[in-house]
């Protein structure tokens, strides 16, 4: 069965706030990062520790230094959800591995870095070229059909689509996004032939019904 990203992967999250976040659709939102945390993030991308210290605490600089930033993953913005009283702003690379940076909104620091890696990149590179509405790209990830069915539906921003959990079964690999809406885009993944998404389900929760 698949599990929605606030049930399974926030609670895998190393601070609490962050997995105590829920539902994105019940909370308030933005499209972009607020000064402070879009500040630390800002300088985790120029390896400028002493700057992200400014407005973060030692142990959220450890943890987002611990992965040095690499222009080749090609991190885009998210969103950000406000559950007071912590902010999290998340950032997708190409492969929708997600880095998530948590903010108290008493103290104004940032306070918790966290890394979710995508378990299948090519699923994930198929959907983050949707995000970035390069369906040229997304031609090595997919095939034709299952290109054109994603790319028929135009990416929105303010969605605030994330990865949640991939499931195997018989031969595929089945891997869903959410929105704030709790709407779903599954992706199937041949494992066995094509290595492509071969695929794309709406609002599927368990590949095991096909």
């Amino acid at each position: 069965m698949y599990t929605k990203p606030h049930a399974r992967v926030r609670r895998r999250r190393r601070f609490a706030a962050v997995a105590a976040l829920g539902v994105l659709g019940l909370l308030a939102a933005c499209e972009a990062p607020d000064s402070v945390t879009g500040s630390v993030y800002d300088a985790w991308t120029h390896n400028d520790k002493p700057a992200a210290a400014a407005h973060a605490t030692p142990a959220a600089v450890d943890e987002l230094f611990a992965h040095p930033y690499q222009a080749s993953s090609e991190w885009a913005f998210g969103f950000c959800s406000t559950s007071s009283p912590f902010s999290a702003c998340f950032w997708f690379n190409k492969t929708e591995s997600k880095l998530v940076l948590e903010k108290d909104l008493n103290s104004g620091l940032v306070v918790g870095a966290a890394f979710v890696v995508h378990p299948n990149p090519v699923s994930g590179q198929l959907f983050h070229a949707w995000r970035l509405g390069d369906k040229a790209r997304a031609a090595s990830f997919g095939t034709p059909a299952a290109v054109n069915e994603l790319f028929a539906h135009p990416y929105r921003a303010d969605s605030h689509w994330e990865p949640g959990s991939c499931d195997g079964a018989a031969g595929s690999i089945y891997c869903t996004w959410w929105n704030k809406n709790q709407r779903s885009i599954t992706l199937r993944y041949d494992n066995l032939q094509s290595h492509l998404v071969t695929d794309i389900l709406w609002d599927v929760a368990d590949p095991s019904d096909f």
